[in-house]
């Protein structure tokens, strides 16, 4: 079981999301791709946010861990 994961190669959409690219620690050459909407992250930065990069870099950390639980789930 993977310890961590990491998020990066971060794009941000033309409606506000990001797609981002999470691998974990002990499989760094697979990776897979996630994708966090606008609304959920407003939610995350706890209200309006004007640059998604911002709140990425902000919660990278939060974002990594709940990847991983999704990727640990599928």
């Amino acid at each position: 079981m993977a310890n961590g994961y990491t998020v990066s190669g971060e794009v941000v959409q033309d409606d506000g999301g990001v797609i981002f690219d999470i691998y974990s620690d002990d499989e760094p050459a697979v990776l897979k791709q996630g994708v966090i909407g606008p609304d959920a992250l407003e939610a995350l930065n706890g209200g309006p946010f004007e640059d998604a990069a911002d709140v990425i870099d902000e919660y990278r950390e939060k974002i990594a861990s709940t990847a991983g639980d999704h990727w640990l789930a599928n």
